[in-house]
């Protein structure tokens, strides 16, 4: 069995919980679904956000999708730099693996802007 990871982005329009699930929720399962992903296979899962989004946590906002209660989650905040994009989520999935495959990142909603050379192919 071999442990690898995939990251992925999502800029939510405004902070507020429903978009934030919304957008995190989608975002997710698009990687698990992407990346043929089982969810009993998942590690962990570690957000950073940005700042300017207070009103829910990533995590809870997982836990909101149900299927996500046994899996260890962590939120941290992101580094505020000048000219950073505003309300972004990132997240990295570790997940178990039979075999080697390169992981396919995912971004969306404007995060695509974060890293353009790996979203170009999401």
């Amino acid at each position: 069995m071999r442990v690898l990871s995939v990251r992925g982005a999502v800029q939510v329009a405004k902070d507020e919980p429903d978009l934030i699930c919304q957008g995190l929720g989608g975002l997710v399962e698009e990687l698990l679904q992407v990346n043929r992903i089982k969810l009993r296979r998942v590690i962990n899962l570690q957000f950073s956000v940005t700042r300017d989004l207070v009103s829910l946590n990533p995590a809870a906002a997982l836990r909101r999708r149900g299927d996500y209660g046994g899996i260890p989650l962590f939120c941290s905040q992101e580094p505020d730099y000048r000219g950073s994009l505003e309300r972004v989520i990132r997240v990295l999935i570790l997940f178990e693996s039979l075999f080697f495959r390169t992981p396919r990142p995912l971004y969306r909603g404007g995060a695509e802007a974060l890293r353009p050379d790996l979203a170009a192919g999401s």
